[in-house]
């Protein structure tokens, strides 16, 4: 599955870019839901200078984490847990575990960023009703934080095996959406945009 990124135009209201979506995108909206995103690192950015950081996304099911490079944005590995680990030797015995564990050594995670997400999917499905592909409207803010306005990205994750349908979707988003794609991550953003 491929994963691309879209930001939005802060004058676009966000019931006006899901109904907008829903007209010109065979999509059917999920529920809203929200939850707390934290990036984890050492107290001295160890995984950061290494080129790396580390993404927890703690939701009703567990924890997701999310490991990627700082440099392209690339998954390098990801995990689910029971609850947000506090060194790497909680992540024995996965992969995640054997990357962060020399760059970590005993040093302990702590949460460098805290975030608000409140996550609005929809999902495309073909005449079947198969879901092929799915958008992901986003809206972050950080905890203690005034920024205005949040941090609103739309993701596209198209699923294999649909590549002429995909390939329309992402022309119809990139060129008559009121949206822009980009590749850097939320969180170069939160570096470039803030005192971290």
């Amino acid at each position: 599955m491929s994963l691309r990124s879209y930001r939005l135009d802060p004058q676009i209201g966000i019931g006006d870019l899901k109904r907008y979506l829903c007209e010109h995108i065979p999509c059917k909206q999920g529920r809203a839901y929200s939850f707390k995103r934290c990036y984890l690192d050492s107290h001295d950015w160890r995984l950061l200078k290494q080129k790396y950081y580390l993404k927890a996304d703690i939701l009703d099911e567990g924890v997701h984490l999310r490991l990627k490079s700082f440099i392209d944005n690339q998954l390098v590995s990801q995990s689910l847990t029971a609850v947000l680990p506090r060194k790497s030797s909680d992540l024995r015995g996965c992969h995640m575990g054997k990357l962060i564990s020399p760059i970590l050594s005993s040093c302990s995670l702590v949460q460098q960023v805290q975030l608000k997400v409140t996550s609005h999917p929809m999902f495309i499905k073909d005449k079947e009703h198969k879901i092929i592909a799915q958008l992901n409207l986003e809206i972050e803010r950080m905890e203690h934080s005034h920024r205005k306005p949040p941090f609103r990205i739309l993701w596209y994750q198209a699923y294999k095996g649909y590549e002429s349908f995909n390939q329309k979707i992402q022309q119809d988003l990139e060129q008559q959406a009121p949206l822009t794609h980009f590749e850097q991550s939320l969180f170069q953003q939160l570096m470039a945009e803030t005192d971290l």
